[in-house]
Order: structure tokens, then sequence, then C-alpha cells
């Protein structure tokens, strides 16, 4: 543009219009570009008009605009790749009689700093008010993909939510739990930074009395191949078989056919698949999953005789992985382990005895270097016949007085 009026110039410069000014009679133009606009490198001011000094300022404004055009351009750039790097994230949620705890869970998944969500609630057959406050939680967010099915238990709900993931990134909550606000995005910035198949990161256990576990060494940060990691993995070091403190690429789960006819141990079934395809696995020992240890949750029900199938699942482990004397140590611990959660989950007389054949069966004492103490102790004790129904009691009463006087000691 050229103008050599000071109602024009002034126009241009508010618009932020490249433009020439030429001086006119009353010097207006010429004191008011000095002294208040000569900082617009948009602006040409010409003191003399001439031809020559006309097309000077053109070629100078048009150098200005290139360089203004490749700004824009690299921010547009700069927005595009950020928007690309927002993989979507499909999260799933079964849902079974959750209304006291539903709320929480939904609440922290709305309000997740990551944006880029997609929310598949399973209602797997809820008998209580829990659909009521789903329906109302959801209802103007389109991120909420809403199901209902019959009962069917938690690994079903899983499978089938699997099945409707639209997400490149799996995620998984329970509905008893809450997650940290910046919980996915710290889970896909360290997939993304260190180029992941899965994120991991650590959970807080509570208790219906208030108390809370809080994981140590929350500054632990590593990242290892797949093959490494299956070792962390199997025995349980830094975290646990849960699928929920994990994200996930969604091509980790292509081809998985679960057995979804128990669900106790149905994570390690999912988890050891996907572990071993995966390539590289990055972990931080930041807690920001909330996980309720409730007595009446899917995970703490009384023992369905279909749940022992999670001793084949451990000892599939064994199979995999009966080269290695670590991860066959790795693997001792977990088999305890689960051979302790089986036995705290008020079994009959007769699935006792199966769970306590396979320990007698399995069980190795020498190769129990990583199992904790209290654990070792029980462990050997039911290996000599020792009862194991007030065993596992003791231990339950010993674990809620400790639990009690940490928290008398915290008030």
């Amino acid at each position: 543009m050229l103008t050599d009026k000071l109602h024009g110039m002034i126009f241009l410069y508010i618009t932020g219009t490249p433009c020439i000014v030429l001086a006119n009679d009353n010097h207006k133009i010429e004191e008011t570009y000095k002294h208040w606009l000569n900082n617009a490198n948009y602006i040409r001011f010409i003191e003399k008009t001439t031809v020559e000094n006309i097309l000077d300022a053109i070629n100078e404004l048009k150098q200005i605009n290139i360089l203004r055009q490749s700004r824009v351009q690299k921010s547009e750039s700069n927005l595009l790749e950020k928007i690309n790097y927002m993989m979507k994230i499909s999260v799933i949620v079964p849902v079974y009689n959750s209304e006291n705890t539903i709320e929480k869970c939904l609440i922290s998944l709305q309000k997740q700093t990551y944006k880029n969500l997609e929310i598949i609630l399973i209602n797997d057959g809820s008998v209580d008010t829990t659909e009521d406050k789903i329906v109302r939680i959801i209802e103007n967010d389109k991120r909420f993909i809403y199901f209902k099915t019959a009962n069917q238990g938690q690994s079903e709900a899983r499978s089938f939510g699997l099945s409707k993931a639209t997400g490149e990134l799996i995620g998984f909550v329970d509905s008893d739990d809450f997650i940290d606000y910046d919980m996915y995005e710290m889970l896909e910035k360290n997939m993304r930074d260190t180029k992941s198949d899965i994120s991991i990161l650590r959970a807080i256990i509570l208790f219906p009395n208030g108390f809370e576990i809080i994981p140590s060494c929350q500054n632990t940060f590593f990242i290892k191949t797949g093959n490494e990691m299956i070792f962390e993995y199997i025995g349980g070091f830094h975290f646990g078989i849960a699928l929920w403190d994990k994200l996930y690429k969604r091509s980790l789960f292509d081809g998985l056919k679960l057995d979804t006819s128990f669900n106790l141990m149905e994570d390690a079934l999912m988890g050891n698949y996907v572990f071993n395809k995966a390539e590289k696995i990055v972990y931080t020992g930041k807690a920001k999953y909330h996980y309720l240890q409730r007595k009446n949750s899917t995970a703490r029900k009384n023992l369905e005789d279909s749940d022992l199938k999670a001793i084949g699942v451990v000892l599939g482990m064994k199979e995999l992985y009966a080269d290695s004397i670590e991860l066959d140590k790795a693997f001792q611990r977990r088999f305890a382990q689960t051979i302790l959660e089986l036995l705290s989950k008020n079994p009959t007389k007769e699935q006792r005895k199966q769970i306590e054949r396979a320990l007698f069966e399995t069980i190795e004492l020498d190769k129990m270097g990583y199992l904790k103490k209290g654990d070792k102790l029980l462990i050997r004790l039911i290996y000599y016949k020792f009862p194991s129904s007030p065993l596992i009691q003791a231990k339950k009463m010993i674990g809620r007085a400790v639990r009690r006087l940490k928290k008398s000691i915290e008030q």
C-alpha cells in the first residue's frame, strides 16, 4: 500500500498492513511516524519521493513479508506436529456395581490434561445405581462411549472394550479407582520421547479406612528392551502385572485371543502376551494411579473354581522362561505370590487342596531369594504341611494391625 495521508498510515499500522508512507507538506505524517510508529518494520517512510526510493522500499517490504510468511508456516508446522503427536488413547473401563466410586473415576478421566481420548465404558450388568451416575456424568462429553452388557466378568468386559477401541494407544482403568489428571499425558510423553511400545508408572494403594501405601523410589526411571523387562514383569519388582498402570501401543494386542472364563490373574495372561511382543518399554516410578483395595471388588471376591486357572497361567510363564536362571527365580516369586493370593480368597476345602498340591509340585524353596521375608516364611510353613487357612488369616490380621498402627502414627 502507498499513502501520504495521516489517517491512512494509522489505519495501515493498526491492521498490520505493509505500506510505504510519503512525506506531505504539513509534516504531521513525518512527525507521527518518527515519534510513534518507527518501530513497525512493515512501514517504510520516504522523505524524498523518487521512483528509486519507492522501489527500494518495496523490495525491503517484500523481504519482510517473506520472513513473516516463513514464521507463520513454521508456527503452523509446529502446531500440526503437536497435533500429530497426540495419538488417540482408548481407555477401557469395565464397570460393575460401582455406585460409590464411579463418579470419582469418571471425573478423573474427564479432567485429563491429555485431550485426545476415547473412553470406553462397559457396564457389566450392574444392578445398583451405577448406570444412572454414568449417564449423568458423561451426557455432554463425546469422548465417552457407553455399552451395557449382561454380567460376564471383568475379563470379558475388557476383551469387549478392546474390540471397540479405535485409538492407536490403549489404557485400562478399573471403575473402583481414579487417576491423577496428568497420568496419560505423562505415560504418552514417556512413550513418545523414548519411542517405546509400553509406558509404565506406579500406583498408590488405598484402603477403605483411609490408609495409603505410597511407593518409594518415585524418581526411578529406566528404559529396557522387551526381553529385559520380562524379568521385572514376572517378578513384580518395580511394578505389578495389572493392566491399569500402563499405556500400550494398540498393535501389541493384534492377534490376542483371551480366555475370558476366569477373572483372577487374567491381567497376567494379557500382559505376558504384549510384553513378549514389545521391543522397548519405559518405566517411571511416579505414582499416578490410585488403586482402591475394596473388599467386594472384582479382584477381592471369594474364589471361584474357574479362578484356579490362574495357576496354569503362571505355570505357562515357567515353560516360557525355564532356560534362564534369573527368570526362573522371578517365576518362583510370582508363583508364590499367586498361591498366597488364591489362598486369601476364602477357598473351599477342595479348592485349598488343589492350590496346596500345585505348591508342593512346583515351588523350589532354594529359588525363593526374591520373595519377601514374610511371604517366604508362609510358603515354607505351608510347604511343610502347616495348615494354610490359619496362616493366611494371621497374615491378614497382622497386615490390618500394621496399617492401623501406621495410620495412628501419621495422625
